[in-house]
């Protein structure tokens, strides 16, 4: 029996990006702010329920993040609150913004920060405290009304890192655009991907136009750096691909909600605790397995299924970020890398594929529990 991978990313075709390369092609225009990177982001501006004017682009989601990090002109060294329960990426641009990572425990419940918390400890927490990163964890909603209103009350911006709520985004009663600038993915793996992308949001239109110019090494409109900027534009090929992804958006995100779906209907029957929703689509099927994720990724590996620890068991916990402090101990997020394992998920993954993963799932779950009732 072939083996079901965790994720088979499916993008716009040759034939439907087609036209655009045939337009990118007549005006000879391949990079730097060209039009069809305009067409896309007007396009993804009216997906969001945003203005043109409080969206931008990067090359990448990481590379966004950084750039965000950067517009803020935080001095550097100085503390940057995350959750270490988030991908890597996440630590990774605070880095490269010069920043140090704090980093900080999560709602077992939401899996994420925990503004009111943080607003009872801040006095509490080492001095300077640069930013804080809020990340809405695999595409799940976060209130940023309340972020924005921390940085009302304490003067510490925040900065929303939703890589995968693209979907999310694009429903405004889940999430809608703050001040705080957001920064959603546009990584192939994502529900809506391009290969590669970051996108930028805020009400804060001076905050975005800043972004805009750093991504182009700091030009102003007279080609004089005016900041120090990086080259981290998309390209019109990009933007291609974009736009042709924009044109079948509706039937993408159709079917990832029907996979979804038939999940949430076999997991809730088996009363298996998984983080998906009815109400947004996301690339990544996690369930919680308390204790258990490691020994049932080998069960699930033997019999053909591939899994994935997106985020591992922390920032943390790698090699390259150990070193950094902690706020406290992390015992949400030790449990979580305990217990979090994504099954496969993709659009075209069959109604027979979902229920052989489920039913799989399940029996190895009962077979773990007799295995610990007999030692017990």
């Amino acid at each position: 029996m072939d083996m079901i991978p965790v994720l088979r990313p499916k993008l716009a075709g040759y034939d439907k990006i087609k036209p655009y390369l045939e337009r990118m092609d007549e005006s000879r225009w391949y990079a730097n702010f060209g039009p069809l990177l305009n067409e896309f982001e007007a396009r993804v501006a009216s997906c969001l329920h945003v203005t043109p004017d409080m969206l931008t682009t990067a090359g990448n989601g990481t590379l966004m993040l950084t750039t965000i990090l950067n517009a803020l002109e935080i001095p550097k060294g100085s503390y940057c609150i995350m959750p270490s329960w988030t991908f890597i990426a996440t630590a990774a641009a605070t880095v490269s913004a010069g920043l140090t990572p704090l980093f900080a425990d999560v709602d077992l419940r939401s899996q994420a920060l925990d503004p009111i918390y943080l607003l009872e400890i801040i006095n509490k927490i080492p001095k300077p405290i640069g930013a804080i990163i809020a990340v809405a964890p695999f595409g799940a909603p976060i209130d940023i009304d309340k972020w924005d209103n921390f940085t009302d009350r304490t003067g510490i911006p925040v900065v929303i890192d939703a890589a995968a709520g693209f979907d999310t985004m694009s429903q405004a009663n889940l999430m809608s655009a703050g001040r705080s600038p957001c920064m959603l993915s546009l990584h192939a793996t994502k529900v809506f991907g391009i290969g590669e992308g970051g996108i930028a949001i805020s009400t804060n239109t001076s905050l975005i136009r800043l972004i805009k110019t750093l991504t182009g090494y700091g030009f102003n409109q007279d080609r004089e750096a005016v900041k120090p900027g990086i080259n981290a534009k998309l390209s019109e090929y990009s933007a291609a691909v974009g736009l042709a992804g924009m044109d079948m958006l509706e039937d993408t995100m159709a079917a990832w909600k029907a996979t979804i779906n038939h999940y949430i209907t076999l997991l809730n029957h088996y009363k298996i605790e998984h983080l998906l929703s009815r109400e947004f689509a996301t690339s990544t099927c996690n369930v919680i397995l308390p204790n258990m994720n490691d020994v049932i990724a080998d069960k699930l590996k033997a019999q053909n299924i591939d899994t994935r620890k997106w985020w591992l068991m922390g920032c943390h916990q790698h090699l390259a970020y150990r070193h950094f402090p902690k706020l406290s101990s992390l015992p949400s997020t030790e449990w979580l890398g305990k217990s979090v394992l994504g099954l496969p998920l993709s659009t075209d993954l069959s109604q027979n594929q979902i229920e052989r993963i489920v039913t799989q799932l399940h029996q190895n779950m009962l077979a773990c529990s007799e295995s610990v009732s007999n030692v017990a």
